[in-house]
């Protein structure tokens, strides 16, 4: 073998210095500023979000049996009411406030709609704008009056025309408004919503819902049947059956009996209980709506008349069957045990590293997998609108604040995917160094993964799929209220964050890409100490950031290249790598359970060597045996054995100089 040309980082002394660490590896005002924007946000997560769910939110769930939960009003309110002067012109109102034109999106894309529009297409009603049945898009946000006031008039005409027949329908309709299902590159995968839709006819006013009358809608036996009991403080009406009697009385008191007649279309449509999975607690949400069409006719005879008027009025809400409370002392204890651990961990390691060990990783994303689908429902409900209506109050801002917040606890679900990505390329690692993502990487892609959950009006699709006709049933009606398919489930929770994170990954690596920052995954090239005692899943985040070392670990692989065998498996380099070598070594000796571990049951060999040049002394995890497997001359020259030790028997400051 050729002689080794001797380098001289063998010959310099070594000591547990905070000075030559600092020459090293200064503590700049940039590396200051994230060590403390990073800390504060891993200290604050519980703070900020809580622990998880004690009970739900009194001002938007109400209680109304064990497990099931108004949580989406319930709301009734005026959609619009047009009439037809002497004149043949057309005027407006929404309730009491004059409007020039209808809105296209409370006859195309609010859910209210989809009922209304699946009877549209069963019947081939005439009359209705192809763009509100999405065979194209529509030229602009509104309707003319003339063209809402006839399709809403053949409407009615076409349902009341089939009044001795009942109308009932499944109804199957996409359901699409959050922006990572815009960016989806095919419809394939899109959510789709089962629901039943059923219509009856009102020639008089009368309480559908009495229990003598022959004929009792769906909804009578179910608990939307009394919005007073869903939620107190928002309902402001009843019995909903009782509400369209008295609005129907109203307006049969104002005609003229003896020119006048009037008609009111009732169209029910719910959803199923759907199960939303992807996580352990239980989370079955289900709408439903009413929408009531009145219409005033002038007839000269019984087979003369002419529409005057036609009135649109709506009732909506959302019932939801979910255990999540019953979860939240075991949410709780994994959290509160995962935070105390993490802060333990950094107390004693007072410079510490981001998402060191597997143990609080677990807990905390077992923390999540439990609530995700609750916490993920809050940023779903957070973007919710009425008649497309979203009303921005600061209590508002700072409910989506705190679920957007909550969002970023899919950071742990990223962490152990790096971890297990790592695990399984473990036995390709390349000698001393262990590929990772580079520091700051997986917070920016679980904040970024926040955007894709959002929701946009402007996106929203709930066409209609397919439907068919049903015999109508109570029975029927009262099985699917209680099950649904069984096909059909949302996959929401870790689905979701799966989704998000890697439409995030994706944008973000092509934005750094535009930043000239090229890799996201450096190599960190670690000591063998930590091949040795340690878990490498430790630095699945590598050593390198993503914004204060761009070309550190280039740099240093180049040096290692060109060191001598020795060098390397002694000190892999001088300077900033042994410093960095050494703040490794610190990072995960001051693990808890890794410290524990050696402490307690593993035999952690230590082999002490002399250095014959300098009398330098090296602690080693290799035997000589080893060692000679690298350069057998060279090391049977250099190097003799001092004694055999155990790793927790030296002290500190040999220990974290272990090579």
């Amino acid at each position: 073998m050729q002689e080794q040309v001797f380098d001289p980082s063998l010959s310099v002394p070594h000591g547990p210095s905070l000075e030559t660490l600092a020459a090293s590896i200064p503590l700049t005002w940039r590396r200051a500023l994230l060590a403390l924007l990073s800390y504060g946000l891993f200290f604050t997560d519980i703070p900020r979000s809580g622990y998880g769910f004690a009970t739900l939110p009194a001002d938007t769930f109400n209680q109304i049996q064990e497990t099931i939960f108004s949580y989406w009003g319930p709301y009734n309110y005026p959609v619009m009411r047009i009439n037809r002067t002497s004149s043949g012109s057309f005027t407006g109102a929404t309730g009491v406030k004059p409007a020039a034109a209808a809105t296209v999106w409370s006859y195309r894309s609010d859910t209210c709609s989809v009922g209304l529009r699946a009877l549209v297409q069963h019947y081939g009603i005439p009359g209705w704008d192809p763009c509100l049945l999405y065979a194209h898009a529509c030229a602009s946000a509104s309707l003319d009056l003339a063209a809402v006031f006839a399709m809403l008039d053949n409407t009615v005409a076409s349902l009341v025309a089939r009044e001795s027949q009942p109308t009932a329908l499944r109804v199957e309709s996409f359901y699409k408004d959050k922006v990572h299902e815009a960016l989806a590159p095919t419809d394939a995968f899109m959510e789709h919503e089962f629901r039943s839709v059923q219509a009856y006819v009102m020639r008089s006013a009368f309480d559908a819902c009495d229990a003598s009358h022959a004929y009792r809608p769906n909804y009578c036996e179910q608990s939307q049947a009394d919005y007073s009991t869903l939620s107190a403080p928002r309902a402001g009406i009843g019995r909903v059956s009782q509400h369209i009697q008295k609005r129907f009385a109203s307006t049969l008191a104002a005609l003229n009996a003896t020119m006048q007649v009037a008609e009111m279309i009732v169209i029910e449509s719910a959803a199923d209980f759907r199960p939303w999975i992807g996580g352990v607690a239980i989370l079955r949400p289900r709408n439903f709506d009413l929408v009531t069409l009145l219409r005033v006719r002038n007839c000269s005879s019984p087979t003369a008349c002419t529409t005057v008027s036609v009135d649109d009025y709506r009732y909506e809400g959302g019932l939801l069957n979910t255990n999540t409370v019953h979860t939240y002392r075991t949410v709780r204890c994994l959290r509160f045990v995962g935070q105390m651990y993490n802060i333990i961990r950094v107390g004693v390691l007072f410079y510490g590293c981001y998402l060191a060990a597997w143990f609080p990783v677990v807990l905390f994303v077992i923390a999540h997998v439990i609530d995700a689908p609750f916490v993920y429902l809050l940023v779903y409900r957070a973007f919710s609108s009425v008649n497309g209506n979203i009303v921005v109050t600061s209590d508002y801002i700072v409910f989506v604040l705190t679920m957007l917040s909550c969002h970023m606890r899919n950071v742990w679900v990223l962490s152990l995917l790096t971890k297990g990505l790592l695990l399984a390329t473990h036995g390709r690692r390349r000698g001393q160094t262990i590929l990772g993502f580079r520091g700051y990487v997986l917070p920016l892609v679980s904040f970024c993964s926040i955007g894709f959950e959002v929701r946009l009006l402007s996106i929203r699709n709930t066409d209609v799929v397919r439907r068919a006709a049903v015999a109508p049933s109570a029975t029927v009606s009262a099985i699917r209220y209680l099950h649904t398919l069984p096909s059909n489930v949302r996959y929401w929770g870790l689905f979701l964050d799966l989704r998000c994170l890697l439409m995030a990954f994706i944008c973000l690596h092509i934005a750094l890409r535009f930043l000239r920052v090229n890799i996201v995954r450096a190599r960190s090239l670690v000591p063998y100490a930590v091949t040795s005692y340690c878990s490498s899943s430790m630095f699945s985040t590598s050593w390198n950031t993503l914004f204060l070392d761009k070309d550190t670990s280039t740099v240093s692989m180049h040096k290692m290249a060109t060191q001598s065998a020795v060098a390397n498996l002694l000190y892999p380099c001088g300077g900033r790598r042994q410093a960095e070598h050494v703040l490794m070594n610190v990072a995960w000796m001051t693990d808890p359970i890794e410290y524990m571990a050696h402490a307690l049951w593993c035999t952690s060999t230590v082999y002490v060597y002399k250095d014959s040049r300098t009398g330098r002394l090296y602690y080693h995890p290799l035997s000589i045996e080893e060692l000679r497997t690298h350069d057998d001359d060279e090391m049977d020259k250099i190097l003799t054995v001092v004694r055999q030790d155990t790793l927790v028997s030296l002290r500190w400051s040999d220990r974290i100089y272990t090579c």
